[in-house]
């Protein structure tokens, strides 16, 4: 044996797969998580990692990485890609394997930008450690790498569900000039920043966004706000209730609606600069020292715990901001604490958090109000008026009481109801493995008498384990305008609802309809795919029940529609 390898190895005995994509695949965003397993004669005595050889230059990161195998020889990696073809060589034992990916953004009129927003009266340095440069460089950095990788889990998942690599696109992949972050140096003062609602900031910074030289109804925002101050220096505790860590933060903000995802930077310091810094800083275990920074981390204590909450929290508000309601498992409910599975090998150290979330629920509706708002220029009605209709509803992550047992439909006073989600039949309906799960049953409506009427049976959301995003989060962020490449300014418009006959009709083909209770939770969805053509549908009486608040519908152009069943319609 020689350099650590057994005298046996030749690149007969060994092979390098990946898992998760093929060399040669066009990728539409920069960062992309690389799964793979090494197939190896067990008598291999070579180091139990892989080494990555970018050959495209500095601008992708070191020439060489290396990166842990697993104990059942998988490893994922992180790559960032220029613009272009990418050429990697993948390394282990006597075996090289090439890699080729292309990376062509997505050409779209609908991109996200990213905020650093700096309040007037502050110098823009996020808190944190003497050890860790907070400068507003180092923040734009951080948020930088953070929402690329959110854009790529993103796309991860919506491949693993079969719809393809989609994902919305940054401002700065359509456009190589500009910044991968933009600052704005806002109106609003640090004290009002600190005294304001969370909901009143998010207007104020909301208008503000869309009067700067970046503002656009076809773009969607994650803010940062650079003046998030924690004070632990009364705290005589080690373990903080999330309320207490609330209680002692000021600027403390985690909202996402519309057009607008807007967050603190209290864990700003736990954050990657670059992509190379991401798995050492979710694997930190570095306890967090309270009386000092804010521990974000859902009760772990430390660095990495904090990075991966935080992280998981912004694409949950990112997820408000492409329309998704909250669900009762994965990143839109309880579980976004542990995105860093998404992104580290098997067998991290990092804990995965099975408790419910600590955090509460907000659930604000935002009105162009003078109690709400500051004065705005006559220049600026116009793109504010744009605002008010992109912007309207906010949500936070969800409160700890939420559970995936909504005994609603069970108590309903209806005996049809009753019937047609008896325990029994609701067993059937969603016991089994969800590969086998029937979408298309027909029915008949005990409503008409027996008339048989031609619609999907829903698939109810409170029994979708799903991890990270939900059957129902995917089907509407395939069809959603910033993912959906058919998806196109002029084919906007033609959804309509008839409240009286609970019929939806639209020109270009309904796509997902959900369900969604007072707490914006999705009970059930319809999917529709492209091929049945479906333009009209007429909602079942039986499935509007007491806690039924919100009717949501997309096309399969990406049009949307939200209609409150227990007020009065409206489009965006």
């Amino acid at each position: 044996m020689t350099d650590g390898k057994s005298s046996k190895c030749t690149n007969n005995v060994h092979s390098v797969k990946l898992l998760n994509l093929s060399s040669g695949e066009e990728i539409c965003y920069s960062v992309v998580v690389v799964e793979g397993v090494i197939k190896s004669n067990d008598e291999c005595m070579a180091p139990m990692d892989v080494t990555i050889e970018h050959m495209n230059g500095p601008l992708c990161g070191p020439p060489i990485t290396v990166h842990k195998i697993s104990k059942n020889m998988t490893f994922k990696v992180l790559l960032k890609l220029e613009l272009g073809m990418n050429k990697f060589i993948v390394n282990f034992c006597t075996v090289r394997k090439e890699i080729i990916l292309h990376f062509r953004p997505r050409q779209t009129n609908f991109c996200v930008i990213p905020v650093y927003v700096i309040c007037k009266g502050h110098d823009g340095r996020f808190q944190a450690p003497e050890c860790e440069d907070n400068s507003i460089e180092s923040a734009c950095e951080r948020i930088s790498t953070g929402v690329h990788l959110i854009q790529s889990l993103f796309a991860e998942r919506l491949q693993k569900a079969g719809y393809g690599r989609l994902t919305f696109q940054l401002q700065s992949d359509l456009d190589p000039m500009a910044p991968d972050c933009h600052i704005l140096y806002s109106d609003v003062s640090v004290e009002e920043a600190h005294s304001a609602l969370a909901s009143t900031l998010w207007t104020w910074l909301g208008r503000e966004i869309m009067l700067s030289h970046f503002g656009s109804k076809e773009r969607k925002y994650i803010a940062f706000l650079s003046s998030t101050q924690y004070n632990g220096n009364h705290i005589r505790k080690d373990t903080l209730t999330h309320e207490e860590i609330v209680e002692s933060t000021k600027g403390y903000v985690s909202l996402g609606g519309g057009g607008l995802a807007l967050v603190g930077t209290g864990c700003l310091y736990t954050w990657a600069t670059s992509i190379e810094e991401v798995v050492p800083r979710l694997l930190s275990e570095v306890a967090v020292d309270t009386k000092l920074f804010m521990d974000e981390s859902n009760y772990r204590g430390t660095y990495g715990g904090c990075y991966s909450t935080t992280l998981g929290a912004v694409a949950h508000e990112m997820g408000h901001t492409f329309d998704l309601g909250h669900t009762a498992h994965g990143i839109m409910g309880p579980d976004y604490h542990n995105i860093h599975c998404l992104l580290l090998p098997e067998e991290s150290t990092l804990t995965c958090v099975k408790a419910p979330s600590k955090l509460n629920l907000v659930r604000d509706t935002l009105l162009s109000s003078t109690k709400q708002v500051k004065h705005i220029s006559s220049e600026g009605e116009e793109k504010y008026e744009a605002l008010v209709q992109e912007l309207q509803v906010v949500w936070s992550v969800p409160k700890s009481q939420l559970t995936c047992e909504n005994t609603d439909l069970l108590q309903h006073k209806n005996p049809k109801v009753i019937k047609k989600f008896g325990k029994q039949q609701i067993s059937e309906e969603v016991g089994h493995s969800k590969g086998n799960r029937a979408t298309h049953t027909f029915y008949t409506n005990p409503d008409t008498s027996g008339e048989a009427l031609n619609c999907l049976s829903p698939i109810l959301d409170r029994n979708d384990i799903s991890p990270f995003w939900a059957t129902s989060c995917l089907s509407i962020l395939a069809l959603h305008r910033w993912f959906n490449p058919n998806a196109t300014k002029e084919n906007s418009g033609g959804l309509t609802f008839n409240k009286a006959k609970r019929q939806i009709t639209s020109e270009y083909g309904l796509g997902v309809i959900e369900i969604r209770d007072t707490e914006s939770l999705s009970i059930l969805h319809w999917k529709f795919s492209r091929e049945s053509a479906h333009k009209e549908f007429t909602i079942p009486s039986q499935y509007i029940y007491p806690k039924a608040e919100t009717l949501w519908v997309i096309d399969q152009v990406g049009n949307s529609m939200t209609f409150d069943l227990k007020k009065s319609e409206r489009e965006t």
